[in-house]
């Protein structure tokens, strides 16, 4: 006589994340323990999840009317020996998912976490015995590692209004230099930050961590390269002048929207424009060989170093009395360019550098960015590469400013720049002086003031700004000529030897 086979009924039945069928089973010899059993592809037959989870084994059973073939107990489970998941391992999930949760805001060391998982769950058994498996039944500090880092990122964007950039930066609490300078920023410090705009717009995404937020609010002079795309609803005033390279959307965004702040185009860019066009009309041949062309757009050029009022009534004089070569047409042209680009309101009071104490050129901003593209090989890195070398300089800079705040010595530019920067200042203050003295007013200056005070200065401060080797000998040489009329030109012995030196000094750009 053929015994009869026992069917042994399905719990019951759930889906799985792929949203396919699985079929649970409560153990009846090893209560607590639940299996799942999931489709393998063919029909009917199913494999333990559980234990293909913990190993490559898979126990396999057929399911037909919503009942097993076999005793799900009496198969090979491998999961069972890694069952002291019992009670020890649901509850080891239970604090750590916590933790978890908790690392989406407050970052920590891994070791840490792992420590303190411990000490909770050893906290949730009186018996010895039971301590000690909740501690085995714990996952491996590596694992904790990839698991707190993913919900970390992952957290970032839940965690959105938490985060936003406070209203005042006072109220910021700059992190510990040690912290800064083991690159491990606090909770407060995510190097990726996000600021709700408008419900109609995408949130701003800004590159920066909080301590870089916090030097931007403590700088006096900002200097950029390149243009904006969205600028923040409530802007704050983080610093006082803004240095553009005379990108008009930048700067007309960065006037809508900080209203009281200074900004200044770059004096090197400015310079280079002026060249670029009259090289443009024909007028560099010229320009080598006739000084009373050079030293009236040296003059023209280094007028924004003067006060706005005698900027503009130097370059209306200049415009106006252009030096007569035989090129008439070419600076005829020069003075027509001149005088719709950059000699208007708007552009004059960019350009003007009379109250400019801090860099008159955005040229190591764009220095920093070649950097940069040397760095990433590409000019469209990935985006993985891009945020992990972005952060890496970031830090780098963040802990290169800490140093020098620590008192490390500034690293000086060169000595030919160094002494043109003097002898820059030194003309500036001269300059200063005579308007202390009244000798200058605002209004109502005189030719003659143009020709003997705001020309000789204008062409000193022009001198001075050029990267050139000699610097005491052109200055020198500028003093000799300030003493003659702007039209004429100066009889020297040596002035076709020293030609190319000069022009050279005048075309050279500014560090």
């Amino acid at each position: 006589m053929i015994p009869a086979r026992i069917l042994i009924p399905v719990t019951n039945w759930a889906t799985t994340n792929k949203g396919g069928q699985e079929a649970i089973f409560q153990s009846q010899s090893h209560p607590g323990i639940s299996y799942r059993f999931v489709s393998d592809g063919n029909r009917n037959r199913y494999y333990c999840g559980n234990c293909c989870s913990v190993n490559k084994t898979r126990v396999r059973v057929v399911i037909k009317d919503n009942c097993f073939s076999r005793n799900p107990d009496e198969l090979d489970h491998v999961c069972r020996e890694n069952a002291h998941s019992s009670q020890h391992a649901i509850i080891n999930r239970k604090v750590l998912n916590a933790e978890k949760r908790a690392a989406e805001t407050s970052p920590a060391i891994t070791s840490h976490i792992y420590k303190k998982v411990a000490r909770k769950c050893e906290e949730q058994f009186d018996n010895p015995e039971d301590r000690h498996k909740a501690v085995l039944a714990l996952q491996s500090q590596s694992k904790i590692a990839r698991t707190v880092r993913l919900h970390t990122a992952k957290g970032k964007k839940k965690v959105l209004n938490v985060r936003q950039i406070p209203a005042e930066l006072k109220q910021y609490d700059k992190p510990w230099p040690q912290d800064l300078i083991q690159l491990r920023p606090g909770a407060s410090n995510f190097f990726l930050l996000f600021e709700e705009l408008r419900p109609a717009l995408d949130p701003l995404l800004i590159f920066a961590d909080m301590q870089g937020l916090w030097t931007l609010h403590q700088s006096k002079h900002i200097s950029l390269d390149g243009t904006f795309k969205y600028v923040p609803h409530s802007p704050h005033p983080f610093c006082q002048v803004w240095h553009f390279d005379h990108e008009l959307a930048a700067i007309t965004s960065c006037q809508e929207e900080f209203t009281t702040d200074k900004v200044t185009s770059c004096y090197f860019h400015f310079t280079k424009n002026c060249l670029t066009c009259a090289a443009n009309l024909g007028l560099n041949h010229r320009l080598k060989k006739d000084p009373t062309l050079r030293k009236w757009l040296r003059t023209l050029i280094g007028g924004v170093h003067l006060k706005l009022a005698h900027q503009q009534a130097l370059w209306d004089y200049l415009l106006q009395h252009p030096p007569q070569i035989r090129e008439y047409a070419a600076i005829a042209s020069f003075v027509l360019y001149f005088q719709r680009q950059w000699n208007t309101e708007a552009s004059r009071q960019l350009l003007n550098q009379y109250e400019n104490d801090g860099p008159r050129t955005t040229n190591f901003s764009e220095g920093w960015n070649n950097t940069l593209r040397n760095q990433f090989g590409s000019l469209h890195p990935g985006l993985g590469e891009f945020l992990q070398s972005m952060q890496k300089e970031l830090y780098r800079q963040s802990v290169e400013s800490e140093r020098l705040l620590r008192g490390q010595p500034i690293r000086l530019r060169l000595r030919k720049y160094r002494e043109a920067e003097a002898k820059f200042a030194e003309v500036r203050q001269e300059y200063r002086a005579v308007l202390e003295a009244n000798i200058l007013l605002e209004e109502h200056i005189e030719q003659d003031e143009i020709q003997a005070v705001l020309i000789p200065f204008a062409r000193k401060m022009a001198y001075c700004c050029a990267t050139f080797i000699d610097a005491e000998t052109l200055l020198e040489r500028s003093a000799i000529e300030e003493e003659l009329q702007p039209g004429q030109e100066m009889e020297a012995s040596n002035e076709e030897n020293s030609q190319n030196s000069e022009l050279s000094a005048f075309f050279a750009n500014e560090e």
